[in-house]
């Protein structure tokens, strides 16, 4: 994990007021080369995905052309690769004792249910909300008005984050970046407000480099981007290729408030 710690870190430019734990850690989490589990962040297990003729490589022994005559079509530098799926490939997996799995964006999309995650964070009784803080687009304000929205009980950095609903009741927002994120759209949600996320028709690609985004979510349109070999996808700037049929269940699971350009 060190190593891809370092090779990331190459790639960043120095910034005296950059937040390298988010700089580093959330773009490796987001690639998937790296999860936090055991209280700990840990390089994710080899493994392979395949979707028409490319195959994605996730920590697998890097592969040279003296070594294998595969055909590289990207190469992120931080553990993941993607080559042409063929004999080769799967000849050079079975040697590692490993196997491709089939990676479908339409069907991963169809299980999603931002509801019933949310529903599963655990309720909290609130009985005052006095020196809560609440989430505004200027960021966190002293809590006056009660209304459906992200709070956090303190002004430290560290205060348990809490999310109202519409119908009055409490949830404990996880300190994940995912669950944050996921509370951040919720809400927008539930007050009609609008999300900075636009979908371009012409080009197949959606932008969310506006707007907070479920992490989980988002690995999944990055490793679809890979996948399809897209050119004009700019992944480090948060812009995924989507098919019209996935973008349109992927559109419901945010009651079709995505913009359409």
């Amino acid at each position: 994990m060190q190593t891809v710690c370092v090779k990331l870190l190459a790639q960043i430019s120095y910034n005296e007021g950059a937040n390298y734990r988010y700089e580093i850690i959330y773009p490796l989490l987001k690639l998937g080369v790296i999860e936090y589990y055991n209280d700990n962040y840990r390089l994710s297990p080899s493994c392979a995905i395949h979707k028409g003729s490319n195959v994605l490589f996730c920590n697998i022994p890097h592969i040279t052309e003296a070594e294998t005559p595969l055909h590289r079509i990207l190469d992120t530098g931080l553990g993941i690769e993607v080559y042409e799926s063929n004999r080769q490939s799967k000849l050079y997996l079975q040697q590692l004792g490993l196997t491709s799995s089939p990676f479908s964006l339409l069907q991963l999309l169809q299980n999603i249910s931002l509801s019933g995650i949310v529903n599963e964070w655990p309720l909290v009784k609130v009985l005052e909300t006095s020196g809560y803080f609440f989430l505004t687009n200027n960021g966190w304000q002293p809590a006056k008005n009660v209304s459906p929205g992200i709070y956090k009980t303190g002004k430290e950095i560290y205060a348990k984050r809490l999310l109202m609903m519409s119908d009055g009741n409490w949830r404990s927002i996880s300190t994940n970046w995912n669950d944050f994120a996921l509370a951040v759209l919720w809400t927008k949600i539930q007050n009609n407000e609008r999300l900075h996320i636009q979908y371009s028709k012409k080009d197949g690609l959606i932008d969310l480099n506006k707007e907070y985004f479920p992490l989980l979510l988002e690995r999944l349109l990055l490793l679809n981007t890979f996948l399809t070999g897209k050119s004009l996808a700019k992944y480090n700037h948060r812009q995924y290729y989507i098919s019209s049929s996935e973008f349109a269940i992927l559109n419901t699971i945010f009651k079709n408030r995505i913009s359409i350009i």
